[in-house]
Parts: structure tokens; sequence; C-alpha cells
């Protein structure tokens, strides 16, 4: 039997899209896992359009009329689909990958970024013919995306913190470190490791503050109320000075998973993530209020894998 994707997601937040589509995880460049509109939807969501892709992918992105997606195991592809016309426009095997890819692709102006485990690099390709118009060697890229800041700059944690230019991959800036995926927001980057939650000026590297915490943040959100921390025990809120606003412990037996397309969706009231109930070994959803770091529900999956939707809003089903 054929696998097929339904493009559910797309087609029923299409409404909803920013000018620039979906070129990047959560709508936007900057992964702040922020999106200013909330909006309820009610069942039953119906199926607008189903596309047969010959398989399962892994994450995906949509610029344009064109449907980006990786599909991996024994090897990692990226394929670039025409959704006006049904038709592959081409694909691009990345050399070394296999396994898990672990990337979400980023697109900027006629360029998409793509990497992934076992890769031999950072790859920038046109993205209408697939061509590759540079490479560039950074270390294991598992679970480390690239981040655009739509102006020229390529943001890329590996074996080191890489500021690139995005044109054509040469170095504007880098410090050395094991950090995750960054969140730009407002000129800063913010980013964390096993010991600090680090802010630092994105065009230059040069460290705002560094605040010590307990386990490693798997991820950084932000909007314009602050920051965002989420570990595997803690969700915790800080302003922009780095004075903490509140936390919120993690039930016990409660544990945050993280995903390459990031654990946590924003928006003006609500935080939503991912998190594995390890006594019944069950994937769910918790929300948080972020104006108090009160929990406001939270939802059980029937399966151990919970993936958040890419698209972010204030989803009651």
């Amino acid at each position: 039997m054929k696998k097929q994707l339904q493009t559910l997601v797309f087609v029923a937040f299409c409404s909803i899209l920013y000018p620039q589509d979906w070129p990047m995880i959560n709508q936007n460049f900057q992964r702040t896992g922020y999106a200013s509109d909330e909006e309820i939807l009610l069942p039953p969501l119906q199926p607008e359009k189903l596309i047969d892709l010959g398989g399962i992918p892994s994450t995906m992105i949509v610029a344009g009329d064109i449907l980006y997606y990786i599909r991996d195991g024994f090897a990692i592809t990226l394929y670039a689909y025409r959704l006006d016309t049904d038709q592959e426009l081409w694909h691009f095997t990345l050399p070394g990958g296999e396994g898990t890819a672990g990337l979400v692709p980023a697109v900027w102006d006629n360029l998409i970024f793509v990497g992934g485990q076992h890769g031999e690099a950072l790859f920038a390709l046109d993205r209408y013919s697939g061509e590759v118009i540079w490479s560039r060697e950074v270390g294991d890229l598992y679970n480390h995306s690239p981040l655009p800041d739509g102006e020229g700059r390529l943001y890329l944690f590996a074996d080191s913190l890489f500021c690139l230019n995005a044109s054509d991959g040469t170095t504007i800036w880098s410090s050395t470190g094991n950090f995750n995926t960054p969140a730009l927001f407002a000129g800063d980057l913010f980013y964390g490791n096993s010991e600090q939650i680090i802010s630092c000026d994105a065009s230059t590297g040069e460290i705002n503050w560094a605040r010590n915490q307990n386990n490693h943040a798997s991820q950084i959100i932000a909007n314009n109320q602050g920051i965002y921390s989420c570990n595997d025990t803690t969700v915790c809120s800080y302003y922009f000075d780095a004075y903490k606003k509140w936390c919120y412990p993690l039930p016990d037996g409660i544990q945050s998973l993280h995903f390459a397309e990031g654990n946590a969706l924003l928006a003006d009231s609500i935080l939503v993530l991912t998190a594995l109930n390890k006594t019944e070994n069950v994937g769910m959803l918790l929300a948080i209020n972020v104006n108090t770091g009160e929990k406001i529900w939270d939802y059980k999956s029937n399966a151990r894998d919970f993936l958040i939707l890419p698209v972010q809003m204030e989803l009651f089903m």
C-alpha cells in the first residue's frame, strides 16, 4: 500500500500564514516559536488534498508553491515538490547522511539549506533547481537546524556556534561550545548549553549575559514579553535582562521531549510543549499560562511519541 502525506495542516492553516508562506519551521526565520495569531479550530477538520510522496517525510517546509520535505533512513534525501502541478522538481541525497536527519531545512532568498545526521557538510542549494551553490563542513548537524535571519546571515550550532554569510558559507563570527539550536529576537541570539542560558549580539557574537541553570536547555523561545527556556524537568520564563519571572516544574514522571522541529510553541497567552509520561509511557501536551506559569491543561496521546504540529496557534480540538 502506498503511503500518503495528508496536507491538512498546510491547507487548513493557509489563511493565517505570513506572506513568505511557511519557509521556516513554525512560520518564522528566527525560530522564536512565537506566532501573534491565535485561532480556535473545532472539529471536524477534513483533509482537502492528499499528495502521494511515496513514503513518510520526517520534516517539511513550504515556500511559494513548493513543498520541501526530507525522507530519511538508509539515506537522507531532500525533495522539492511543486504543489500547483503535483510534480517533483528535484531531489538531493545528502552525501554521507544516514539514519534520522534530525534537521529542518530552511529557505532564504533563492537558497535552501540542508544537512543531517552523519552528513558530510551543510549544503546550500538553489531551491528551484537543487544545484549545490556551496557546502561547509561544520560537524554533526543532528538536532542542529540552520537559522537564517532574513538579512543574509545564517546561524548554526554544530561543533561550535557559527554565524555564516548565507550567500557563500564564509564565517562572519564563531564561538566554541556545545549548544542547542538558537532563537533570534530583536537583534539578539538566545541559546543554551548544559550549564547556562546565554544572550549575545547576533551581529558580533558579543555576550550580553549568561545565566546559570541546573539542566540542559532543549529549546529557547521568545516573544515581546521575554524568553522561555524548556529543559527535561522545568519550563522557565525570563525577562530580557535575565531576571527570572516564573518557573513551572514538570510533575513527577513527566519529562520534556526534544525534536529537531522544537518541542514548544508560543502564542500571546499560552505556551504548549511536548512531554513524555514515563509512568504510562505515552506522549502528551502541556499548556502553560505565559503570564503566571500555571498549567492550563494537558492532553495525553495514545502513543509514546507525540510530534507537535509545526504551525503556530492556540489550538483546541
